[in-house]
């Protein structure tokens, strides 16, 4: 995780007038775009949840297709301690590699759950969206971080 690289990124993205930068809603084009909030980690056989204490600040994920020109899309958002970013790619029908993954470095009292969070981005291999719910599937497909959808507020 590099640190300079996230403010970097977030100097890019407030300073650019691309519209690309701003999350809009999923399209067939782009079904994952847009800004999704972490609600749990699944064990996919058992289905079994491990639901992050109440206490802790949202976490998000937000999509956009490109940002100032950039090649390859990314994605990024706030985490239990930190902001992060990342670069990631769609392929084949349900496929997603997310990578060079960026983050603040402030600490807090949830940074266990901050890593695993990061680490099951860094690991996804595989998404799936059903109505409001956005699975990354990481660990080989046997477990899965569930969020669900946050529609934009006006003026944002």
């Amino acid at each position: 995780m590099k640190p300079l690289g996230l403010l970097l990124s977030l100097l890019l993205l407030g300073s650019c007038n691309d519209t690309t930068t701003t999350p809009s809603p999923p399209t067939s084009e782009h079904p994952i775009r847009g800004t999704w909030q972490f609600e749990y980690f699944e064990h996919v056989e058992t289905g079994e949840r491990d639901v992050p204490p109440a206490e802790m600040r949202p976490v998000t994920l937000s999509f956009v297709d490109t940002a100032c020109g950039s090649e390859d899309p990314i994605c990024g958002g706030r985490a239990p301690c930190n902001l992060y970013s990342a670069r990631y790619k769609l392929h084949g029908i349900d496929g997603i590699t997310i990578w060079d993954l960026f983050t603040t470095l402030i600490w807090c009292k949830w940074g266990e759950w901050e890593d695993r969070y990061y680490n099951a981005l860094e690991d996804a291999t595989r998404y799936r969206i059903r109505g409001t719910e956005l699975k990354l599937y990481f660990d080989n497909g046997r477990k899965a971080a569930v969020f669900r959808w946050v529609p934009s507020q006006p003026g944002q």
